[in-house]
């Protein structure tokens, strides 16, 4: 351990950690569906976060026919509970199940899948209230008819509104599918006892599919797409009720000639009184080409009205490369939309972007990363924070495999890391990486993916980077404990912060640091310690009311240095004060995980 001088804690803080002979690595990528038997696959992982907790579900194949399990973290991702959670209650492989989303608020977290167990494809939901310690003993159907497509899911307080494609049972086996909707307004208990239709032609005469649903508060949006006139257009429906009451007409939201060529693979946003649906349009290319743009169209009433014509968010000239697979992330006014662009030479991830609820847009696209290959691209967003996930095929090590990468924006769009960060860990000779999806909750950012680097599917899950808070400190004086926070994200060539609150006025302590992999829990003098090894540590002593409960505060900015081989440096804080009200005379505060983008 290294004792130094609280004054020169802003710089040596970080410093001498990172320039130790060791070369600074990401932490290995977690297997969280546990030690399964060769063969056995998983696959289709979805994830979701509040707060702390972090949610990943997949379709499973241990039990034979797909089953739907779940893993989860209380502590943003640093463990895990050492056996799953089924969440389809019918008997073990019974059924196949698929098709699967997930989505958390507060405490609660929700799943829906498709399940064939009827031997027609029904939706299925289950949930837990206490952070996934405990689910329904017994799944709910809430829905009828033979589900055909993805079912999709939305949450406004304890309300949840779930949307899917679907034939009549009644209906023959090649009716086309119609869209529909069913809701809850309690938590999950109750549903309405029928659902509800939301294309509003005549039932069963046109395939609808793709249906998309986003809430805010009372209101509910679903868009879908629909061959009604032909080839597929975007549709529209909303509900201003908690889903009680539709419009009875619904609305056609691409400006093209009706049904003259396809728009598809739809994603949909809202934030206050705004909608934003985003898709991809073949409409300035011949049909059958392979060729799409990407076109966004948005209302600023809730969807009463919108633009009576539809915006092309693609930049390359037209006819002259594909643009598909769109993704859209809204923080306050500003709207974000991501792409895979095939456009000659400088093909890859593109990204447009508006700060004023979709008026106006950038004129010219900007691409993100180098690389000339980009799938799946997935998208979050938090203040001016924007985060892409993808699928990239690159070489290495004398090998080219498909993997999953990152990379990060803190000024709206506008500026990237200039490398990608690639999340997957070691590549194993015969890697393939799929079904990358990404969760941001305050600076910290969570992936998903499956891969078959132990030459089966197995779910994967990293935290690229943030500040993330971790374990629990102890009480000291007036029961206050003591609370330290990463107040920005951690950029090379900048300053991060990190403040203690909630402590002992003016009184002393010291703040520890530790390198990668140096998370614990070790109960020591009535708290745990969470750092083990201790690489450095730092006196301090905090500021406020001399020996006043709760008043001691301190606020340290550390310059990290601007050396791009710390990108995906991972540290761990954690500071100890000394308060004789406590009854082991010290507090100490939580855990801080932190990763240098």
């Amino acid at each position: 351990m290294k004792f130094l001088h609280a004054k020169l804690a802003p710089f040596c803080l970080i410093a001498s950690v990172l320039t130790t002979p060791a070369s600074p690595q990401k932490r290995s990528a977690l297997v969280i569906n546990g030690g399964l038997l060769f063969g056995t696959e998983s696959w289709e992982p979805r994830i979701a976060s509040s707060g702390d907790v972090v949610y990943v579900a997949w379709t499973d194949g241990r039990n034979g026919s797909g089953d739907i399990y779940l893993n989860r973290s209380l502590d943003g991702g640093a463990s895990w509970l050492d056996r799953q959670v089924r969440l389809d209650t019918d008997a073990p492989g019974s059924g196949p199940s698929g098709f699967l989303e997930i989505a958390a608020a507060g405490d609660s977290a929700y799943a829906i899948w498709s399940d064939g167990r009827s031997g027609a494809e029904g939706v299925y939901f289950n949930c837990s209230h206490d952070k996934g310690k405990t689910w329904l003993a017994s799944d709910i159907l809430v829905s009828s008819g033979a589900v055909t497509g993805k079912p999709q899911i939305a949450l406004a307080g304890e309300m949840i509104f779930i949307t899917w494609p679907a034939r009549r049972a009644s209906g023959p086996q090649n009716e086309p599918a119609d869209i529909y909707f069913n809701r809850s307004l309690d938590g999950g208990t109750t549903w309405l006892p029928q659902e509800t239709r939301l294309s509003t032609d005549s039932t069963g005469t046109s395939g609808s599919f793709n249906p998309q649903i986003a809430a805010i508060d009372n209101a509910v949006y679903v868009a879908w797409e629909e061959e009604r006139n032909g080839l597929a257009d975007i549709y529209f429906n909303r509900s201003l009720d908690s889903g009680g009451s539709w419009l009875s007409t619904d609305l056609r939201l691409d400006s093209n000639l009706a049904g003259a060529t396809d728009s598809q693979n739809l994603q949909i946003a809202a934030s206050a009184e705004s909608v934003y649906v985003t898709w991809e349009d073949q409409r300035d290319h011949q049909s059958g080409s392979g060729y799409f743009d990407i076109y966004f169209n948005r209302s600023a009433d809730r969807g009463a009205s919108w633009q009576s014509s539809d915006t092309r968010l693609d930049t390359s000239p037209v006819g002259t490369a594909w643009s598909q697979a769109p993704q859209i992330a809204v923080s306050g006014n500003t709207v974000y939309v991501v792409w895979s662009d095939g456009r000659p030479v400088v093909a890859g991830c593109y990204i447009n972007r508006s700060l004023d609820g979709g008026q106006t847009w950038l004129s010219s696209d900007i691409r993100v990363g180098k690389e000339t290959i980009c799938r799946t691209p997935q998208i979050a967003a938090s203040e001016d924070r924007v985060y892409l996930s993808w699928k990239s095929r690159r070489y290495e090590r004398g090998h080219i495999a498909w993997g999953c990468y990152f990379n990060r924006s803190l000024d709206s769009g506008l500026t990237w890391l200039p490398r990608d960060v690639r999340v997957h860990g070691e590549r194993a000779d015969f890697e393939i990486t799929w079904d990358n999806r990404i969760s941001a909750s305050g600076d910290s950012v969570y992936l998903t993916w499956s891969d078959n680097r132990a030459h089966n599917v197995r779910v994967y899950f990293n935290i690229p980077f943030g500040a993330q808070p971790f374990g629990d400190g102890s009480a000291g004086t007036g029961n206050e404990v003591p609370r330290l926070v990463g107040n920005d994200s951690l950029n090379i060539g900048s300053s991060f912060t990190l403040s203690i609150t909630d402590a002992l006025g003016g009184a002393f302590g010291v703040l520890a640091l530790g390198g990668p992999d140096s998370k614990t829990s070790i109960p020591l003098a009535g708290g745990n310690l969470l750092i083990d090894p201790i690489d450095l540590i730092v006196p301090i002593r905090l500021e406020g009311a001399l020996n006043a409960a709760g008043a001691g505060t301190l606020s340290i900015d550390t310059l990290i240095p601007d050396e791009p081989a710390l990108l995906g440096f991972n540290i761990n804080l954690q500071a100890l004060i000394i308060d004789p009200g406590s009854p082991t005379g010290v507090a100490w505060t939580n855990g801080v995980e932190a990763w240098i983008l």
